[in-house]
């Protein structure tokens, strides 16, 4: 098999259901039981929502296994690793995926949209709404289509304040439930974090020092260092590390290339120092952890 893919709005939606993409920054559509929802892990370059309408769907973010059921919001986050494991035939979802230019433009209509917790990927991927919560945000994204398929131009205004309230309103319930973060009471670090780890996800292949991120970042080492372990409760170095050992995993199930290839692939000297960093923070050899079920 092939290593890790990283897919783009149109691949998504070339291989779930077959449906074009015609460039536009913002696409709303409806994923069901029976089109192919991927189950070889993949990365995507945009973001998004998903909200499942029926049904029940069984997938993996970062190797982490979740099931989610009528109610539930997915975050689809830039840098994280994804697979769908299972879903039943009535799964219905609505999705809305926007590429990197509509998140830069509503990052500079609303400077408080960095403060959207679930599209980040250091955040618990999944929220359940309440009915009422359902309705309230079913009924502002039918306004967001009729308005983007009326006269998107006209009404981009409209749609990208209509936007934001889903995500404000999502935002809320998800501080309500267990997946409060102290971060919400210093949005300057939490925007420093968020670049850094959004650097991480691009880069980690091929810069390991956090002196290069912190200078890309124009600050101290040592303040990037603190205000990551601040917020996220982890040093800045082990979020390299993840992103390492998750492509590993990845790779040593899903592709053909030797242990060694792979060793190469992310960036390590040799067979030895990829075999070394694998069993510290696994317990097993990449041979091993291939060769287990």
């Amino acid at each position: 098999m092939d290593p890790l893919e990283l897919y783009s709005i149109k691949d998504i939606l070339k291989k779930t259901n077959g449906s074009t993409w015609e460039k536009s920054p913002l696409v709303l559509d409806v994923v069901t039981g029976s089109d192919n929802l991927l189950s070889n892990a993949f990365r995507i370059n945009f973001s998004g929502i998903s909200i499942v309408l029926s049904g029940s769907v069984t997938f993996s973010v970062n190797l982490k296994t979740y099931s989610a059921t009528t109610g539930y919001v997915l975050s689809c986050t830039k840098g994280n690793i994804y697979s769908f494991k299972d879903t039943s035939p009535d799964l219905r979802v609505k999705i809305i995926l926007f590429d990197e230019s509509f998140v830069s433009e509503i990052n500079e209509y609303s400077r408080s949209v960095i403060k959207v917790p679930f599209l980040h990927i250091s955040y618990y991927p999944i929220v359940k709404l309440a009915t009422r919560e359902l309705d309230r945000i079913l009924t502002i994204i039918d306004l967001i289509e009729n308005s983007f398929l009326n006269d998107q131009r006209k009404n981009w205004p409209a749609i990208k304040n209509l936007l934001l309230a889903v995500l404000y309103d999502i935002s809320e319930i998800y501080k309500d439930e267990k997946h409060q973060y102290s971060l919400y009471k210093d949005s300057k670090s939490l925007d420093l974090v968020n670049k850094y780890l959004e650097l991480v996800s691009e880069q980690y292949l091929t810069e390991r020092n956090i002196s290069t991120y912190a200078e890309r970042l124009s600050i101290s080492s040592k303040h990037l260092s603190e205000t990551v372990k601040k917020i996220t409760g982890r040093p800045a170095y082990s979020w390299i590390e993840q992103m390492i050992l998750q492509e590993a995993q990845v790779l040593l199930k899903q592709s053909s290339l030797t242990v060694s290839e792979i060793g190469h692939r992310l960036d390590f000297f040799d067979r030895s120092a990829f075999g070394k960093f694998f069993r510290k923070k696994m317990g097993v050899t990449p041979a091993q952890y291939r060769d287990n079920p």
